[in-house]
């Protein structure tokens, strides 16, 4: 943390995700646009732990974190933004399943979620992360693997013009399979449930994530996914 920077309680946070391929040269790149704002920022301890987080080690709600950036104000995380994104064009990251992706196949994700270590109780007794509405109360600062956000907390990033909005996705795949529920998922992808509404009949559809599980070689999981699809339809002669 820099101890010279503004440190508030909660706001827009920024997230960097890389694979720990790409890591290092993701540090490289984003070290100088840091410093130079002067914000508060914190990275991964070491190339392990970046492994263990993006395998789904730490929950679906961590994979990807790479690095995590406390703006000042909401300002500088649009001007952050930016900069990030344009100083990691072209590597590559996991999804990070918590956070709005600023666009399509950037590195740059962003959540509003609290800065500092803030707690309240909830009538069961548990103690939650917490988040400070306008009105003074408390509620729960979700982290789950799903994006969301308070309703009294306005995006600067679509507000600003450098951010878009996801496209809902679409339960009919291929105008074929129909997505019932999800069997299973997982950092690598997810498994679900279908409707194969041409033949009819139920079937189990296999997604993987891009960029996730990325290799030396440069493979990822949909690559291997790929490869996994192309061997048993080879191997489907065979009763």
């Amino acid at each position: 943390m820099n101890d010279t920077a503004v440190f508030a309680e909660q706001g827009w946070k920024l997230h960097i995700s890389a694979s720990v391929c790409f890591a290092e040269t993701v540090l490289r790149r984003v070290l100088p646009v840091l410093l130079a704002e002067n914000a508060n920022f914190k990275v991964v301890s070491s190339l392990e732990v970046l492994h263990d987080l993006n395998c789904g080690a730490g929950g679906l709600s961590q994979v990807g974190k790479f690095m995590t950036i406390y703006p000042n104000d909401d300002v500088q995380a649009v001007r952050l933004a930016t900069a990030l994104d344009g100083a990691t064009q072209g590597l590559r990251g996991p999804t990070i399943p918590s956070d709005r992706r600023l666009q399509p196949g950037s590195l740059i994700y962003y959540r509003y979620g609290g800065f500092k270590h803030r707690v309240f109780r909830i009538p069961l007794g548990q103690l939650l992360p917490a988040l400070k509405t306008p009105q003074g109360d408390f509620i729960a600062d979700v982290r789950s693997a799903k994006y969301r956000s308070p309703e009294w907390a306005p995006d600067p990033f679509i507000a600003a013009g450098i951010a878009t909005h996801p496209v809902s996705p679409n339960p009919l795949i291929c105008d074929q399979y129909l997505i019932v529920s999800t069997l299973h998922r997982s950092a690598r992808g997810s498994i679900y449930l279908a409707m194969d509404i041409q033949s009819p009949r139920s079937c189990v559809l296999k997604q993987a994530n891009v960029d996730s599980f990325v290799t030396e070689d440069g493979r990822d999981a949909q690559d291997r996914l790929r490869h996994e699809a192309e061997v048993l339809r080879r191997l489907s002669p065979d009763p």
